[in-house]
């Protein structure tokens, strides 16, 4: 395919037009990368490699005695210890020992597929970020097995639904979710439960309970001694052998299992290995990345396997989120990937602790210090400064371990003033991308010489994209600017060799999403910018039409809301039936008992989210931060109930920490009820 010449006179750094496509009126004109003429979907390196089989090994050749996977030993105290190591050779070895006593042990029966003569050999992994979760999944790559990634906090409804679709009968978990299984095999919902490999020890109760139910209950140990025994050899893989079922997290209804090819995978990987971040270029040995973010999510995991690529070591969280900031002080990441809701905790924090400051010469100097550097960042695209990194920064840089080279941020857009003042506080590059389940996580990436925030880049190497008509939302490509600047919107479409095959066994909902061209419609909003940048504004399903015909875009609003001091998340929803929209917000801690000292209100953090005077005080927030962000009269909120617990804690965030719109509207359907009271 011919495409036109690399840069424009408008300054694109992202896209160039593929000519040999004529667009439709509807629609804009097919992109690609600026620097990807031709679709990347191979190693430049090594071309005749199209499966992760392959792949590891030549990962496991290359980089035999660096590091590969860390942990962090827990003391006799409770309290961890530094990270202890094993080396890319020493993963290697384990890994066809778990392969080996998978096969030995008839762990992976064949189950047929939805097609005549497809079959499967199926395992599943349920446990948090650990080096066993890897390694279980390279030897399923190694072997030719299918790996299930099963989220963490998939609730049990879901979990029936993966058992009866895909027959599975072995299932690789944490001690902790030992008995969530066999609660499902003795309610007779997980009918074809048989074997349960144990990360960690095992119960005697559990064993006892297991037999009952003639499950058989291996430790990961036991399950290394077995394949030792005999290594067995390894099988043809190919490109389009499956390589995995991830499970959509949920938002809505069931969870959906999105079927991901190898070679998609070695196209994602590609991808990433010539995204234009120049960080990622220089990655090697000697560089490390902290998994915490969930692996059944196709961020972490598909990333994870382009740092393998790059010989990069990996050190694992030693137990929730919580811990974050103490693993990232013991490990001290170069590389750091997050969602936007990790680095919103971050600025709070940051904020917070400046606002304690005593006026003087020191807050006159850390606010000279933040005002110079921003508007250095603005004018000249640089994160550091000499003197200011030194005597103001430092501290803040230690948050991620003092040594991050970039970070990367997907799963939502960021807001514009975080970003920039994280980019200053932290002296490093904030990397926003865009990627679904169904494209490898691969999709639009920011170049780093791009300082701007809220935007998430061009087109990765490995895919093309354009973007089609919305007009019931009142999105068009031929949109333009105040000014007369074009600045196309619509439904962004995606195609190239990291999108996934299709929906397992549901080809009403593939057929749903994949037009006859093979374009991927991924029913996110985006919008051009005059640079070939893309921003995600809007989400096509989410919107709400209220009584008077307005069409409400409730993450474009949460998202604004979230960037108010006093709220930690939200959730706006809008009743077809009413003619406004209410709030459901979760504060944040700090900030609401400074309010209410503030407004000398005493009480606990639950009596200061039922006072009607601080609901009143972040209600005129909101509206301000609307106001500045262009609301139109109908987009604000009216009425609003501060929740004291978080979303999170009450299950209703995906994995990737996505707000859940159906459960949550259930949960709340009383509170809901009574503001439109």
């Amino acid at each position: 395919m011919g495409c036109s010449q690399s840069r424009k006179e408008n300054n694109n750094i992202y896209t160039q037009i593929v000519k040999s496509i004529s667009p439709l009126p509807d629609e804009t004109p097919v992109f690609r990368s600026i620097n990807a003429p031709e679709l990347v979907s191979r190693f430049r390196d090594s071309p005749e490699i199209d499966n992760l089989q392959a792949a590891y090994l030549k990962f496991f050749k290359a980089y035999a005695k660096e590091p590969m996977h860390g942990t962090r030993l827990r003391n006799a105290d409770g309290t961890f210890g530094d990270y202890v190591w094993k080396t890319y050779d020493q993963v290697k070895q384990i890994c066809l020992k778990v392969g080996s006593g998978i096969l030995s042990l008839d762990l992976a029966p064949p189950v047929k597929g939805e097609k005549e003569g497809e079959e499967y050999r199926f395992i599943a992994i349920y446990a948090k970020n650990r080096e066993e979760w890897v390694q279980t999944d390279i030897a399923g790559c190694l072997y030719g097995l299918t790996a299930i990634a099963l989220y963490d906090t998939l609730g049990h409804e879901a979990m029936v639904h993966v058992f009866d679709q895909t027959l599975l009968s072995t299932v690789f978990c944490s001690g902790e979710n030992i008995d969530k299984l066999l609660k499902g095999a003795e309610s007779g919902e997980y009918k074809t439960l048989r074997n349960i490999v144990s990360f960690d020890q095992i119960k005697e109760e559990q064993i006892n309970r297991a037999k009952a139910k003639n499950i058989r209950i291996i430790q990961w140990a036991e399950l290394i001694a077995e394949g030792e025994k005999k290594i067995h050899d390894l099988p043809k893989v190919t490109g389009d052998t499956i390589y995995t079922f991830m499970y959509t997290s949920g938002t809505t209804a069931l969870p959906k299992a999105v079927m991901i090819t190898h070679s998609n995978l070695i196209a994602g990987i590609a991808g990433y290995s010539e995204a234009p971040i120049t960080e990622v270029q220089g990655l090697g040995p000697g560089d490390y990345h902290l998994s915490y973010l969930p692996l059944a999510h196709s961020f972490e995991r598909m990333f994870s396997q382009f740092l393998y690529y790059k010989g990069v070591a990996i050190g694992f969280i030693s137990g929730d989120v919580t811990r974050l900031t103490q693993d990232l002080a013991a490990l001290r990441p170069t590389v750091f990937i997050c969602v936007p809701r990790i680095l919103n905790r971050f600025h709070d924090s940051i904020k917070a602790n400046l606002e304690k400051l005593e006026p003087g010469f020191k807050k006159d100097l850390v606010n000279k210090a933040i005002a110079t550097k921003i508007e250095n960042l603005k004018t000249e695209g640089t994160y550091t400064h000499a003197l200011y990194d030194r005597i103001v920064f430092g501290k803040m840089r230690e948050i991620i371990g003092g040594r991050v080279k970039f970070i990367l941020s997907g799963g939502a857009p960021l807001a514009s003033d975080i970003g920039a003042f994280l980019k200053i506080a932290f002296s490093t590059p904030i990397v926003e991308g865009y990627g679904l389940t169904e494209t490898c996580a691969c999709g639009l990436a920011q170049n780093t010489i791009d300082t701007n925030s809220g935007r998430v880049g061009g087109p990765a190497p490995c895919i093309e994209v354009k973007l089609i008509d919305v007009p019931e939302m009142n999105y068009t490509t031929k949109d333009k600017a105040e000014d007369g600047t074009p600045i196309p919107r619509g439904e962004l479409c995606i195609r190239g060799p990291t999108v996934f095959k299709g929906y397992y066994k549901n080809p009403k909902e593939t057929a749903e999403v994949f037009d006859q061209d093979g374009w991927f419609h991924t029913g996110d909003i985006a919008r051009i910018n005059p640079d070939g940048s893309f921003s995600i504004i809007d989400r096509k399903k989410n919107i709400y039409k209220l009584a008077q015909g307005e069409y409400i875009a409730p993450e474009k609003i949460e998202n604004v809301y979230n960037s108010s001091k006093y709220v930690s998340e939200a959730f706006v929803y809008g009743d077809s039936l009413q003619t406004f929209l209410v709030g459901i917000l979760v504060p944040d801690k700090e900030a609401l008992e400074r309010l209410a000292q503030q407004l000398d209100i005493p009480g606990t953090f639950e009596e200061l989210c039922n006072n009607d005077q601080i609901k009143e005080a972040i209600l005129a927030d909101l509206v301000r931060a609307g106001k500045e962000a262009g609301f139109q009269g109908f987009e604000h909120v009216k009425k609003i109930y501060l929740e004291p617990k978080s979303f999170i804690l009450s299950g209703l965030c995906t994995p990737s920490l996505k707000l859940k719109r159906a459960p949550a509207k259930q949960h709340y359907q009383d509170i809901i009820k009574k503001l439109y009271a």
